[in-house]
């Protein structure tokens, strides 16, 4: 599994916590979590190093001193983000029709190795 899939799927779960679960898949969802957050807290860790002497703007954007700087960070990063990482997670079984559930496409693909949501239809694709 790749670092950056990692690091997409801690943001979508951190929004999958703000919602009312069942008791049991928010345990669950919460081990994957407590699983995970090594992995980001490396990612941030990393990103603070590699930004050591870029700009903060106001907005949060980052202003580096040249372009070839910005060109070593954005490298880099996806350098970072390619690793490999070998981590085992057993996925959370979540039904899409958990009552007030609300995910983006996005949520759910970067949720993809960690959630396997399921329907309560039958035959259907």
């Amino acid at each position: 599994m790749r670092q950056s899939t990692i690091v997409r799927a801690y943001k979508a779960l951190i929004k999958l916590g703000q919602q009312e679960l069942p008791a049991v898949t928010a345990f669950e969802l919460f081990k994957i979590k407590r699983e995970l957050q090594p992995h980001l807290d490396f990612q941030i860790d990393e990103e603070k190093k590699m930004s050591a002497g870029a700009t903060v703007n106001p907005d949060g954007s980052v202003t580096f001193p040249s372009p070839e700087a910005a060109a070593a960070f954005r490298d880099k990063l996806k350098e970072i983000g390619d690793m490999d990482v070998d981590l085992k997670v057993k996925p959370v079984q979540i039904p899409l029709s958990t009552p007030g559930l609300t995910l983006s496409m996005d949520d759910i693909e970067a949720l993809d190795c960690f959630v396997q949501f399921s329907t309560n239809q039958k035959g259907g694709n």
